[in-house]
């Protein structure tokens, strides 16, 4: 079984949402976009009511609740070992279970079965917050009719979803919020459905440990330096309540359940001592942690048991090299994985169907797929370079708050390395990785590039050359459907060869000597001359010599210009020229080109 749709209204910064999963679904999108909100969604739905925190106004789209404000979520929950309802009695029932659906191929939910339909119950959550009560009211009912909008009502006659039902279900999450030490303990919801799942609590052994607490071989209070003052203490009780009991020491409550709280996860070395939890490394203790959600998992899937694993950022605490096959374990153990992440390590673990972009405008929460359909054999090579060669480096870029699209692909690397520079020294923007996520473009697909990513997500920016070819792409790009938000033009007849000459022109001499020493075989008669080489690529066949793909040189070239504050102050002025059109703020480099702009896509130049 699997959750197939979600819906969400007016929970958080979440108005409206309409979100299909698939069986293996990764979430990523900037900051503050609404990813962790879609799990705690599912969780309030399905999960535990310990799994969240209690709700509070603050839960409520724009956190002051009046009284007819509702928080209401609908998760659809499909995947039946088949499609007859009549045959999954403890979900479908008249009167006091759900109401059969059935999904098609067309994504929408039918009143009767048929080819090719899926069954599929719908399992609501609904909240109100009671002004007088000054509490939040919730309930889950199995959703049947879109029209019944308040739940509360006693006329809709909802049917409650009957809490084992859910258990049986088998939805698990890994919060981003956890104190790893308290996760193998009895302390955690999680360890304990784990090993509820597994083969129960070891009660005979927890009753041995409370009897023996309960008296203990050595008792504290009759050492030599408390038996006095325990007398004393118990002569006075006796004297005042003759029938007074007397006072001890006991290690717990002397309870079973004082006993669990008590248990604390430790990990021994191989030679060393029994270490508790909090006093290991994050990384070991987060590691076994999650093998024992995974345990628990296998184990469910063994007995032909459901088991959804809702991971928010599994790459927390854990070591790079072990990101990709600690998810892969995951998706080979459950039978839904649902993943929030800003690793493109772990994100690259989904096939590129699976990753869902996530983006929130003003409150209307999307998840489109990177990738709508698998490619085929017959893709391009842009295809296949975007979605598959690159596809960690996009999906890292469409993490940021802007995407930014250069022309070309050494336009990408020297985007990155001339951040670096500025962004420690970026005083008037935000720095500028902070704000761009550059997306590699290869072969000047600059147009493909921006065609495929937009209708993922707003604030596209594409960056091209002040040539001719850059002319005839900044048309291109404005007839796109829809075109970037923004088109940002180099200087007319510059390519980013010549930005980065004129950044190193207050270097001057100087700059040509550094970079003719770092660079045998080289020496540079002039900027000019260096530009010239930067732009030419270095071809055997033809015996042409060029610097265009030397990465030593342009590392060269970045350490001249951080070394010298007058060319470094240029890089900074570069870079936040570019932020500063993205986010419409005035910036002295950055002109405006009103006769070429449009409604849906504005075009500016930058100016040195």
């Amino acid at each position: 079984m699997h959750i197939a749709r979600l819906r969400i209204s007016g929970f958080r910064g979440v108005q409206e949402a309409d979100i299909r999963l698939a069986a293996q679904s990764v979430l990523v999108g900037p900051n503050g976009c609404g990813k962790s909100t879609l799990i705690d969604a599912i969780s309030l739905t399905l999960g535990r009511t310990r799994m969240v925190r209690p709700l509070t106004e603050h839960d409520f789209t724009g956190s002051d609740p009046k009284a007819a404000a509702r928080i209401k979520i609908i998760v659809t929950v499909a995947g039946f070992a088949s499609d007859d309802s009549e045959e999954h009695d403890t979900w479908f029932r008249a009167g006091d279970r759900a109401v059969p659906k059935w999904l098609g191929k067309d994504e929408r939910e039918y009143a009767e079965q048929g080819t090719d339909r899926k069954l599929c119950a719908n399992v609501g959550f609904c909240a109100r917050f009671d002004r007088d009560e000054l509490e939040v009211i919730s309930v889950r009912y199995f959703h049947d009719d879109d029209d019944v909008t308040d739940p509360f009502n006693d006329e809709s006659g909802i049917v409650q979803v009957p809490p084992r039902l859910l258990n049986d279900l088998g939805f698990f999450v890994l919060p981003a919020r956890r104190d790893w030490d308290a996760v193998a303990s009895f302390n955690s919801d999680l360890f304990r459905r784990t090993v509820s799942n597994l083969a129960g609590i070891p009660a005979d052994e927890i009753l041995l440990q409370r009897d023996a607490l309960r008296n203990p071989a050595v008792k504290i209070e009759a050492s030599d330096k408390l038996a006095g003052l325990v007398a004393g203490l118990n002569e006075r009780l006796a004297r005042l309540a003759p029938n007074a009991p007397k006072f001890q020491l006991r290690v717990t409550a002397g309870d079973s359940e004082a006993v669990l709280q008590s248990l604390l996860p430790h990990y021994a070395g191989h030679e060393g001592p029994s270490l508790p939890a909090a006093r290991h490394g994050s990384g070991l203790v987060a590691l076994q942690s999650l093998l024992l959600l995974l345990e628990a998992g296998r184990v469910r899937m063994a007995k032909g048991l459901p088991f959804i694993l809702a991971l928010e950022e599994p790459e927390l605490h854990l070591s790079p090299g072990i990101h990709g096959r600690l998810v892969a374990e995951a998706v080979a153990t459950a039978s839904q994985v649902i993943c929030t992440t800003h690793s493109p390590d772990v994100a690259r673990v989904f096939p590129a169907t699976s990753a869902l972009i996530v983006t929130n405008e003003a409150g209307r929460l999307a998840a489109r797929p990177f990738l709508a359909q698998p490619l085929t054999p017959v893709a391009s090579n842009n295809e296949r370079k975007l979605f598959l060669q690159n596809r960690a480096r996009v999906v890292s870029a469409l993490m940021h708050s802007f995407v930014l699209i250069p022309e070309g692909r050494f336009d990408t690397e020297w985007l990155t390395r001339l951040s670096d520079v500025a962004d420690p020294y970026t005083t008037h923007t935000s720095p500028f990785s902070a704000v761009f996520g550059v997306v590699p473009t290869e072969n000047a697909a600059v147009a493909f590039t921006t065609e495929r990513l937009t209708p993922l997500r707003s604030r596209i920016v594409a960056m091209v050359d002040g040539d001719e070819a850059g002319d005839n792409y900044v048309t291109e790009l404005k007839a796109k459907m829809p075109p970037p938000s923004l088109i940002i033009q180099l200087p007319t007849g510059w390519t980013i060869e010549n930005v980065v000459r004129w950044m190193l022109d207050p270097g001057g001499a100087a700059a040509l000597t550094t970079l003719s020493a770092a660079l045998p075989g080289f020496t540079f008669a002039s900027l000019d001359a260096l530009r010239d080489l930067l732009k030419t690529s270095n071809n055997k066949g033809t015996n042409t010599v060029g610097l265009k793909e030397d990465v030593l040189a342009h590392d060269a070239i970045v350490g001249v210009l951080d070394a010298t504050p007058e060319c470094r102050a240029r890089v900074v002025t570069f870079c936040e020229a570019l932020v500063s059109a993205a986010i419409g703020a005035d910036h002295a480099q950055i002109v405006p080109d009103a006769a070429r702009s449009t409604v849906a896509a504005r075009v500016v130049r930058f100016t040195p």
